[in-house]
């Protein structure tokens, strides 16, 4: 059984909201797939980080690039982040979804070219898609066939998206790695005790 008592996903309302009221002022003011816009919205921009501007590299993970990105990962968001959020509860699954966002951030930004733009909240959903992983992982004896084929289920969704990744060109791969480990380091630091009912 699941450790936390599931009512509704208020955070991931939250995100989506966030989400979707930025997507539209992008829209609004000149275009989501404008980089000069998304800059002014907070995107990950290398040069600007230099000077000290390091609240892009929470802003980045709010922001997306045309419609299909937004649909995309905000289809992703009520999938993944709404099953963590009912077994994390509502205070790790935030602390799990930014700190992979922010981790996803950080890496992007060691490993991009020093003009590239970077957005998306890729990194976040890796990062909670991970920390569903290492919980059916920590788990799998006390979940059973529950436990083990929601592990594999995690591991396959993960390594296909990452291959698609791989395959596809504008992709920030490295945003993604980072979130899968900003997910497993956090998940590991607040995963909930299993409870048996």
């Amino acid at each position: 059984m699941l450790s936390n008592n599931f009512k509704k996903p208020y955070i991931v309302y939250i995100i989506l909201i966030i989400n979707t009221l930025l997507f539209s002022l992008t829209e609004l003011f000149g275009g989501s797939t404008n980089s000069s816009v998304l800059v002014n919205f907070g995107a990950l921009y290398k040069m600007d980080l230099l000077e000290g501007q390091y609240w892009r590299l929470f802003t980045a993970m709010f922001l997306h690039a045309g419609f299909f990105h937004f649909a995309l990962n905000s289809l992703s968001i009520f999938i993944m982040g709404s099953l963590a959020e009912s077994i994390l509860g509502h205070k790790k699954f935030l602390f799990i979804y930014l700190f992979s966002g922010i981790t996803a951030s950080l890496l992007s930004l060691t490993f991009l070219p020093v003009y590239a733009v970077a957005i998306g909240a890729s990194g976040a959903i890796f990062g909670t898609l991970a920390s569903l992983g290492v919980y059916f992982f920590l788990y799998r004896k006390q979940l059973g066939n529950f436990g083990k084929q929601n592990f594999n289920a995690v591991l396959i969704l993960a390594l296909i998206n990452l291959a698609f990744g791989l395959m596809g060109s504008g992709v920030d791969n490295w945003g993604h790695i980072g979130g899968l480990a900003g997910g497993v380091i956090s998940a590991l630091l607040v995963i909930p005790k299993y409870i048996r009912r």
